[in-house]
């Protein structure tokens, strides 16, 4: 449990640094240049500061009583920010932060209009065909103490005749498909969904230490599409922890898709939950097969015999010789 929370608030860390820039920059750009009684900055620092200090301890208190606050953490500090800058190009407008402890219903009128235009600004599909990146880089850092290096390479990396080590139901087989062993084929099946093949093609290998291949796969929204990427897995052994480094380099993804990955940390997020179910799995195999070890130990277990009831034998008369 406290390994999990850790690796959340790791995974986190992104989304934080970012809102609270945010929130600073709101609180700065909401005061700057409105007071004559403070030295040049101490009052845009202190808006900020202060702004940052209530907002920030609002939206950690919130995301940690629930979690799927969290993802509201970088939408809030967007829309702050946007209606400082907003107050500021238009004055004594409802935009301005300040109209916020007048309340009513003017202030909230902006705070929501402002918000609006920031979800269509960066959260809207309008810029999935304007901007686009050719290739985007992602990398996540995964650190085991349960897991052997031999399970953990296994478990992260589809080798032919180890499918099981993958500890995954919906991958139904994992097979080299030319004789050169560079090319492996990967079928997934998460019913009800339609049966997955996957095709990668292994660029360069080094068991047990590192791996780069390229990877095909039939999206699964638009059948009539094709996804590929290039992915690379590196392993160290420090004798106490495995750490494991995974690369993922994707071709013509939108930008804001980029953007708000790298800020969600979406894929060290998707591994974490990919080693904390492998780690779950071994951790159960491995009581299963204690268990299995001790019923065939020799001698057996001994196990308390269940107690039968006495019966009371009756002696059989005796037949006589004439009989």
């Amino acid at each position: 449990m406290f390994t999990r929370i850790l690796r959340r608030l790791h995974r986190d860390r992104r989304r934080i640094a970012v809102s609270f820039a945010l929130l600073f920059g709101a609180g700065v750009v909401e005061t700057w240049n409105k007071s004559d009684l403070f030295p040049p900055g101490v009052m845009e620092v202190g808006a900020g500061l202060g702004l940052l200090v209530f907002f920030g301890a609002f939206m950690i208190a919130g995301g940690l009583a629930l979690p799927s606050l969290r993802h509201a953490y970088v939408p809030i500090g967007l829309t702050l920010f946007g209606a400082a800058v907003l107050g500021r190009i238009f004055p004594g407008s409802s935009f301005s932060l300040l109209t916020i402890t007048e309340g009513g219903t003017r202030s909230m009128a902006g705070l929501i209009t402002t918000g609006l235009f920031v979800h269509f600004l960066f959260y809207g599909r309008w810029s999935d065909k304007l901007l686009v990146m050719r290739r985007s880089r992602n990398t996540t850092r995964l650190v085991t103490f349960k897991l052997e290096s031999d399970q953990l390479w296994h478990g992260f990396v589809p080798t032919p005749g180890r499918r099981e080590m993958l500890h995954d139901p919906d991958i139904l087989s994992v097979d080299w498909v030319d004789r050169d062993r560079s090319r492996i084929r990967v079928i997934r099946w998460a019913p009800p969904s339609k049966k997955i093949e996957e095709y990668l093609q292994v660029e360069d290998y080094l068991p047990g230490a590192y791996i780069v291949y390229r990877w095909v796969r039939q999206d699964e929204e638009k059948k009539d599409k094709l996804q590929r990427g290039l992915k690379a897995v590196k392993m160290i052994d420090m004798v106490d922890r495995r750490v494991l480094y995974i690369t993922e380099f994707n071709h013509n993804r939108p930008l804001r898709r980029v953007l708000f990955d790298w800020v969600d940390d979406s894929l060290g997020r998707k591994e974490d939950e990919r080693l904390l179910k492998l780690e779950a799995a071994i951790s159960n195999s491995r009581a299963k097969e204690d268990a299995r070890r001790e019923q065939l130990a020799v001698g057996g277990v001994l196990r308390p015999k269940a107690k039968t009831p006495l019966r009371t034998m009756r002696p059989e008369p005796l037949l006589s010789a004439a009989e």
